[in-house]
C-alpha cells in the first residue's frame, strides 16, 4: 500500500510513494533536521511516531521459520550463487560453452 507523500528534504520539497512506514521515516528525518544520529537519540517519547522512527513496525513479529521457508530460501540463495559464478574456461583460456575469450 503505497501512498503519495510530500515532505521537505535537504535538496527541497520532494514528491513520492512511499509506504506509511517509510513515510514516518521521513517525517522523523525532517523533524531531526535530516541526522540520522538525532533521530536515533530522540528525546520526544511522547510523540505517536517516536516507536516507528527507525522505519520498522515495532509491534511486528518476525515470521518463525518454518521447514517449507528454510528450504526455499536455501533455494534461491543456490540459485543466485549459481547465476554469479564466472564461466568455465578450458586450458586455451576459452569460454567452454561460447568458444569466446572472456578477455
Amino acid at each position: 500500500m503505497a501512498i503519495t507523500c510530500t515532505y521537505k528534504s535537504k535538496y527541497g520539497l520532494e514528491t513520492q510513494e512511499l509506504t506509511p512506514i517509510r513515510a514516518i521515516r521521513k517525517k522523523c528525518l525532517d523533524c531531526c533536521c535530516w541526522n540520522q544520529a538525532e533521530v536515533k537519540h530522540c528525546s520526544i517519547t511522547d510523540c505517536p511516531l517516536h516507536g516507528f522512527r527507525f522505519g520498522r513496525d515495532p509491534g511486528r513479529k518476525n515470521k518463525p521459520w518454518t521447514e517449507e521457508r528454510r528450504q526455499k530460501a536455501a533455494d534461491s540463495l543456490q540459485k543466485a550463487r549459481i547465476s554469479r559464478r564466472s564461466p568455465v574456461l578450458d586450458a586455451e583460456g576459452e569460454n567452454e560453452q561460447t568458444g569466446i575469450y572472456p578477455g
